[in-house]
């Protein structure tokens, strides 16, 4: 029987195991990451010009949410530098 907190909603893997192994071909580059993933990247690297490419290449970012529940606006805001601005790294 697979544990609760390896089927969590939204991650969609029956083992801790096959968790696991998503993980680990994420982070070697053997499967690629998803646009939501890229996207949440260059949010937390205030990198504007490739959230706008993502943006894009895949318009149905601005409606997804992470698998806490976050969508990238909310991210933005959360992880913006402070630097006495209010900009963040999602275009407007």
């Amino acid at each position: 029987m697979p544990t609760p907190a390896a089927t969590w909603p939204g991650h969609g893997f029956a083992t801790w195991e096959a968790l696991r192994r998503h993980v680990a071909a994420l982070e070697s580059g053997a499967e690629p990451a998803m646009p939501f993933m890229l996207a949440y990247r260059a949010v937390e690297a205030d990198d504007r010009g490739r959230v706008r490419e993502l943006l894009d290449l895949h318009a149905e970012l601005v409606q997804l949410r992470g698998t806490n529940g976050n969508d990238l606006l909310g991210m933005a805001g959360a992880t913006s530098r402070s630097s006495g601005s209010s900009s963040s790294a999602v275009p407007t």
